[in-house]
């Protein structure tokens, strides 16, 4: 499976960068009023040319009576680059031995830099997302092992059959420790009476909702998804809190 970059995009800010005609008066300034401890050298944006750090300005001035230094001679070497479409393993890696790197949007421009933290971030807000599927899965399980154990397996042994005669292939029906969303949504589509209290909710609705919770489990798992969701848009989040609590 191929990860780019672009679940890091959002989570990384705004780079700050100034240009080699800038005074070092103005990138300090620049420094202290966006509170970044560096600045890339990026004339319009585009050509990753240097890096200026905040410490050693700070250094130079203590060790030569507060002059302040030209930018020649505190100049490092520039960032590590990545683009919006390249690996993710590929940019964890420059960010393991780098302090940040620069983020080019598809136009070429270096609009973000990436850092540790806003790896962390990114993870944190990923692993949210984990534990709110790994939830509901555990809610619709306990729904479940309410429910007859012989009609549960009927009703997916008939599912799994249709489904081996349209495509032609064998399909075993799970264990019902091992059930998918579409294998839930397959089993309150067909014993939703059974389900004793579900019967003040809307069928229809609840199946909208599980199909939702299925795809968005999907996107997760495969790193696909980019926005930031809420507990209004989130449908698992959605079914946890409609379906009843024990």
């Amino acid at each position: 499976m191929f990860i780019t970059n672009e679940i890091l995009y959002k989570y990384a800010p705004d780079v700050v960068y100034a240009s080699f005609e800038d005074d070092m008066k103005l990138i300090i300034t620049l420094m202290i009023s966006n509170n970044v401890s560096m600045i890339p050298i990026i004339p319009g944006g585009k050509k990753n040319l240097a890096l200026i750090r905040r410490k050693t300005i700070w250094k130079y001035m203590v060790e030569n009576q507060q002059e302040i230094p030209g930018l020649d001679e505190i100049k490092e070497e520039p960032l590590p680059a990545a683009k919006l479409g390249d690996a993710l393993d590929d940019t964890l890696e420059k960010i393991r031995s780098n302090s940040a790197v620069l983020f080019a949007d598809r136009d070429g421009v270096f609009r973000k830099i990436l850092t540790p933290r806003s790896v962390s971030e990114s993870l944190y807000d990923y692993s949210k997302r984990f534990v709110k599927i790994n939830n509901l899965e555990n809610k619709l399980k306990e729904l479940i092992n309410g429910l007859s154990i012989e009609s549960v397996k009927a009703c997916l042994t008939s599912a799994y059959n249709k489904r081996a005669e349209g495509e032609g292939v064998e399909k075993r029906v799970p264990d019902l420790d091992s059930l998918t969303m579409e294998d839930y949504k397959v089993i309150f589509n067909k014993l939703w009476d059974s389900f004793s209290s579900l019967q003040h909710l809307d069928k229809s609705s609840i199946i909208i909702l599980l199909e939702k919770s299925r795809d968005y489990r999907n996107d997760v798992m495969h790193f696909r998804i980019t926005g930031h969701d809420t507990e209004e848009t989130n449908p698992c989040e959605l079914m946890l809190k409609i379906l009843p609590h024990t």
